[in-house]
């Protein structure tokens, strides 16, 4: 829900995408070199803007914010896919 702290959806947002990408190993580092597409590309974008705005940042340092942290979730979910299949 919106009405949760931004942090709090943040963490959410960062959560359900890792949970998404774990069902779809390598996914995540072809999304690293690639630009999001898909019906729900848009949405997971504004998701993560609205709660960047709501800890007071503006559309500028927002955008930002969102270019480090989804490079960071995107990176980390590439990381356990490597650890991942070098354990099978």
């Amino acid at each position: 829900p919106t009405s949760a702290p931004w942090d709090q959806r943040l963490t959410r947002w960062a959560h359900q995408i890792r949970d998404a990408l774990r069902r779809y190993p390598g996914t995540a580092g072809w999304l690293l070199t690639n630009p999001p597409a898909g019906p729900n590309a848009l949405v997971i974008l504004e998701t993560a803007l609205a709660a960047l705005v709501d800890a007071g940042l503006d559309d500028e340092q927002a955008a930002v914010g969102y270019g480090v942290l989804s490079s960071w979730v995107l990176t980390r979910c590439e990381i356990e896919d490597r650890d991942r299949m070098g354990s099978d």
